[in-house]
């Protein structure tokens, strides 16, 4: 019986040694996996394009990473919503130079004239859209530690602008836009 039950204890003990090796990878890579203890993240926006002056910039959503955090920007979604009974008819924007989306980094609307911060590599003039509130989001791919990941305090702002007039009979057309990930506290990204 004694043999069995050693048996039996190896195999525990193995079992635990390969799931602290599972928990112990999650940590050291953070920036790819959300670790034990982290937040998930869903910031989505909205703005009304009717509320936007013809060429200037309109903020969809600003999230700040908070205080003993940083964030690991995982998807995104960037698109415009027009209401399908909107007389006349708006065109289909996604392509058309209507509109160009920025995500950038610490520059609030109506900051300096000199933009005090950047924006999000790949991000700086979007002109499509980039996933759906409906369907799914668009994965930010090569995601290396130094491109996705933004330190405690850091803002990140979804703009727009919208360069033609919406004709005040052509109804709702929304700009969404989210940002999606995870706040990992910063006591576990010191590797």
């Amino acid at each position: 019986m004694s043999g069995t039950q050693n048996i039996g204890a190896a195999h525990v003990q193995r079992a635990q040694a390969l799931l602290q090796k599972r928990e112990r990878r999650l940590v050291d890579y953070w920036w790819e996996y959300p670790p034990p203890g982290s937040k998930n993240v869903m910031e989505i926006g909205s703005v009304d394009a009717h509320s936007l002056i013809e060429g200037t910039q309109g903020l969809i959503l600003s999230y700040k990473v908070p205080q003993g955090f940083i964030f690991v920007l995982r998807d995104v979604v960037f698109e415009a919503v027009i209401n399908p009974n909107a007389v006349p008819l708006v065109p289909p924007l996604s392509g058309s130079g209507v509109f160009t989306g920025v995500l950038d980094v610490n520059n609030p609307i109506g900051g300096s004239a000199i933009p005090v911060g950047t924006p999000v590599a790949d991000f700086s003039a979007v002109t499509t859209y980039l996933g759906s509130m409906a369907n799914r989001p668009w994965r930010v791919y090569g995601r290396a530690k130094n491109t996705s990941v933004f330190l405690a305090l850091t803002t990140l702002n979804w703009k727009v602008t919208y360069n033609a007039t919406v004709p005040a009979a052509a109804g709702e057309v929304l700009f969404n836009a989210g940002l999606f990930g995870w706040e990992v506290p910063e006591s576990e990204t010191e590797n």
